[in-house]
């Protein structure tokens, strides 16, 4: 008797087992099952931000001015708002000081270049200074330590408005005619003059994928 007990005991104890076993493999599968699934659903959203990126990208036209486009090659996270690299360089006729844009607007400015990629400096860097125009006025865009972008060394009689748009002045290597973005607030001196204007960036500097090198002239 004692030994058909024992029996049924250890019958018992192995089913508990078996189906813990069975219970616990069950819920690792479907952890994984979701985990795989929840990293697939955001590498599809990643591909398709990816594809209308490029193909934004892609509508950018600007007759008889040749156009070279690129992705993104390297962003330190460390360096995120300072400085990007992209997918070509000098051996693709890149020049420093080259414009790079989006669909958006201006993104920055190439500093230095290698066979086959370039670093980029982002209009947040601090270290990038740009000449700008605003209607018929000119001015040096400067970026504080907050990523903000003012507009100094402005004439003293200047007719600009909150809304106004900001372009690139051509005075330098940077083509003319660039979005940068729009006046979104102005400093005044006592006689009530424009000082310095702040501007709100055109392009997304968080979200960069695909970008066009703009520059005068191409290289061979």
């Amino acid at each position: 008797m004692m030994k058909k007990k024992r029996s049924f005991f250890l019958f018992l104890v192995l089913l508990m087992l078996f189906i813990s076993q069975e219970t616990i493999c069950a819920w690792f599968q479907k952890d994984i099952t979701v985990e795989i699934d929840t990293v697939m659903e955001q590498k599809i959203r990643e591909l398709e931000k990816e594809l209308t990126d490029a193909q934004q990208i892609m509508n950018i036209n600007r007759p008889n001015e040749e156009l070279l486009y690129t992705r993104l090659l390297l962003r330190d996270p460390f360096l995120f708002y300072d400085i990007i690299t992209i997918q070509k360089g000098s051996k693709e006729g890149i020049q420093i000081n080259a414009a790079i844009i989006n669909e958006q607007g201006l993104v920055g400015i190439v500093k230095s270049t290698k066979e086959h990629s370039s670093e980029v400096h982002l209009i947040t860097n601090q270290k990038t200074n740009i000449s700008v125009k605003i209607k018929e006025n000119y001015g040096l865009l400067e970026t504080n330590s907050k990523k903000e972008g003012w507009i100094k060394n402005l004439t003293k009689e200047c007719d600009i408005q909150i809304g106004d748009e900001v372009y690139t002045s051509g005075l330098t290597e940077i083509p003319a005619g660039i979005l940068i973005g729009k006046v979104s607030d102005l400093k005044e001196d006592n006689l009530g003059l424009v000082k310095e204007v702040k501007i709100d960036f055109a392009a997304d500097i968080d979200h960069i994928s695909y970008v066009i090198v703009y520059q005068k002239e191409m290289l061979p």
